[in-house]
């Protein structure tokens, strides 16, 4: 943020020079609006293919037939076309700024921002010889419009009071006002300091706008005597030594919502300056006039014209425009970051079904081995005796359908698939309870409608799994894959034919048929062995073709294109952003360097230049060794220009020195540097973490930009 200062030239500046200095800051300004204007058509052309790109990748997603989800397709149309449409209001308020700058190229706006009875009226009514009318009606928003008049040669633009704005509408007043400056001058008073009157100029902080804070010193001199004493003694009360208590405070909170106490504030006032245009006795008019301290506002605007007002000028177009791209950017960070939880829980849930699905596999082959072994196993157990018992009997096939018909096979190999059905059911549904409570009750902030939407897509198919459908689909299997009439018959036709053998050799030769018997207990055996492999080959391939597959089409296939699909509109997103982002760098390097050169009067060496900027707050300047940059006294000339901390970084070609100090003003003797391009590790000590990152993780993201395909992250050691 700015403080006004005269680069220490106390010279006394006459009106010609101050006159001519408001000449070229016209010529200035006609040149930025050139400029910019010409900016914002390349920026045009820009938002336009990365519109069409979006826009080519919803298309294409469409056109895919295997990707027919429509909740799905619906949310990215939806978020594309919120993109599109803050992207043109961002356009239309670049445009707007511009025009309204255009209107007012030959003057130099300066604009008076306060609380509602701090005073400004009644140093409009002083500057403007008014008859004092308005004075005093700040409540009944006499300012609610904002007005313009016309002070020793530059535009003063009188604004509502701060408490007056209370709507959209007087929000954007406000930062229509902003928008115009080139000077805030923000008027606050003595009796009353709030902290909230700062609270609501944190717009001025984002725009980058140079202030002078005006103390309005309340007291009254209406009464002859108090007048009396006041004029002689207004040195001890008009000061900042006589203010001191309120400087102090105007610095607290002008720290804490404004980003600096560095600004330069000016004790008046304002009663006297009115009074001082409507005396007639010259002595008197004289006293009032001086005790006001206008006069000090007077030579301050004076000299920041004559001193800055050419760099002021630039600010005014450059930084707007500057600060309109980095809101355009934030248009695709922030569904960068609105999206990239709704996919990243969708991707969590994917491996977690997905790890279901194959330990689903895994025990459902299994439990039909085991259980299908196991049926056959028992039929099995009782050949032996069977035979035995019924060898040559002429009854023997019916007695061993009767045995069979006994163990239910049809009903328990019904059963195992039945289970299995159950288990898929149960777990699904299980599944798909989880997504609900999540989405309903988790806190996903404002992407829960659109998970919901998705929940209606692949995650709902996935769910649906478990309902009647999927019952259907077994009880239509089981009638159909494996016909057990069809082995018993066969086993038992076997059976026969070997009963009729032993029937023969059985009164003839003993040997022979109890030979013939260990053999017919050995083929039985061997034939329900048989049968038992082949239910669990068709079981199995049952299985596969009718739940597995069909369940990893959804689970796998389809939800790995949907991901897939998704974290590339995400990619496209973050391309995006990068591209305005390398605008607004770009920019900020021109900014730079064109300030340099007006302040210098040299041209500079932008052959290695990176600028790295939060906008009224910081820059990193990294370049080769460069006289002006490197001396303190000298560097100060262009941070009171620039409004932020100006922190130079020479150029090194070694990377760890390099990267040591581009992390200044961070302290990095006991930090260690783990380099494997493109990333960077920086460990170091707690307390060494905190300088390292920085407030709100401004100084590692400031280095972070310095470095356009380099990634620098911090790593607390022990």
């Amino acid at each position: 943020m700015f403080k006004v200062v005269n680069n220490n030239n106390k010279r006394k500046i006459d009106y010609d020079e101050y006159k001519q200095a408001l000449t070229d800051c016209k010529y200035v300004a006609e040149k930025q609006a050139t400029y910019v204007s010409g900016r914002v058509k390349d920026l045009k052309k820009l938002l336009k293919k990365n519109n069409e790109e979006l826009n080519l990748f919803i298309n294409h997603a469409n056109d895919l037939t295997e990707l027919k989800d429509e909740s799905l397709m619906t949310m990215l149309e939806s978020l594309n076309d919120t993109i599109s449409n803050n992207l043109k209001l961002g356009i239309k308020n670049i445009e707007e700024s511009i025009n309204k700058k255009k209107k007012n190229l030959s003057t130099f706006t300066v604009t008076l921002f306060g609380r509602t009875k701090a005073g400004k009226s009644t140093i409009r009514e002083a500057l403007t010889d008014g008859d004092g009318e308005s004075i005093g009606k700040g409540s009944q928003r006499t300012t609610r419009d904002v007005r313009e008049y016309y002070w020793n040669n530059l535009r003063i633009i009188d604004t509502p009071g701060i408490s007056a704005y209370e709507g959209e509408e007087d929000v954007k007043i406000a930062e229509s006002v902003i928008d115009e400056s080139d000077l805030i001058m923000f008027l606050v008073t003595n009796d009353s300091i709030q902290e909230t009157e700062f609270e609501k100029l944190i717009q001025l902080r984002s725009q980058n706008k140079p202030i002078i804070i005006l103390l309005n010193v309340k007291m009254d001199i209406d009464d002859e005597l108090y007048r009396e004493i006041f004029l002689e003694n207004y040195k001890d009360t008009i000061s900042l030594s006589g203010q001191a208590g309120n400087v102090e405070r105007i610095r607290e909170y002008s720290k804490k919502y404004l980003g600096s106490n560095n600004f330069q504030i000016i004790p008046i006032h304002a009663l006297s300056a009115f009074k001082s245009t409507k005396e007639e006795d010259k002595d008197l008019k004289r006293k009032l006039y001086n005790a006001s301290n206008l006069n000090k506002v007077k030579f301050m605007l004076r000299e920041l014209v004559v001193n800055q007002g050419k760099q002021k000028r630039v600010l005014s177009f450059r930084d707007d425009y500057i600060y309109y791209l980095r809101s355009l950017e934030s248009v695709y960070w922030n569904s960068f970051k609105e999206i990239k939880p709704r996919v990243q829980y969708i991707r969590g849930k994917h491996k977690a079904i997905k790890s279901w699905f194959e330990e689903f596999k895994k025990n459902g082959l299994s439990t039909i081995d085991s259980d299908v072994s196991q049926i056959f196993t028992q039929l099995s157990s009782e050949v032996d005796a069977f035979v035995d018992s019924y060898a040559g009997n002429k009854n023997a096939e019916k007695k061993w359908n009767e045995k069979v018909e006994s163990y239910k096979i049809h009903n328990r190999i019904n059963e195992i698939y039945q289970s299995l059905s159950k288990e898929a059911t149960r777990n699904l549904n299980e599944f798909s309870r989880q997504i609900t409570f999540e989405v309903n009750n988790l806190n996903f902030g404002s992407i829960a409608d659109d998970v919901s939407e998705l929940k209606k897509g692949v995650m709902g198919k996935v769910a649906r799994w478990g309902g009647a459908a999927l019952n259907v689909t077994w009880l239509f299997t089981l009638t159909n894959f494996w016909n057990p009439a069809g082995w018993v018959s066969g086993v038992i036709g076997i059976g026969g034919v070997l009963m009729s053998v032993i029937g023969f050799f059985s009164g003839n030769d003993s040997k022979k048929f109890d030979k013939r018997k260990s053999k017919l207990k050995i083929d039985m055996k061997r034939s329900v062995n048989k049968m038992a492999n082949d239910t669990k080959k068709q079981l199995r391939s049952a299985f596969k073709k009718n739940i597995i597959n069909p369940l990893y089409e959804q689970v796998n296939i389809e939800w790995d294109k949907n991901v897939d699909m998704l974290f590339a509109y995400l990619n496209l997103l973050k391309e995006s952003a990068i591209r305005i982002r390398k605008e607004e760098q770009q920019e900020n390097v021109n900014l730079f360097k064109l300030l340099y050169e007006q302040t210098y009067l040299t041209e500079f060496d932008s052959s290695m230049l990176k600028v790295a900027r939060e906008q009224g707050v910081m820059t990193k300047i990294m370049t080769h060794d460069d006289i002006n940059l490197k001396q303190h006294n000298s560097r100060r000339l262009l941070e009171n220009i620039m409004g932020e901390k100006l922190i130079y970084i020479e150029f090194i070609n070694e990377p760890n020195e390099l990267f040591r100090r581009s992390l200044f003003p961070a302290k990095t003797d006991d930090i260690e540097l783990e380099i494997n391009l493109p990333q960077v590790i920086v460990r170091a000590s707690k307390d060494s973490v905190r300088g390292i990152i920085g407030k709100k993780g401004r100084n590692i993201k400031l280095t972070n930009r310095l470095f356009d395909d380099i990634n620098i992250t911090v790593e607390e050691t022990g």
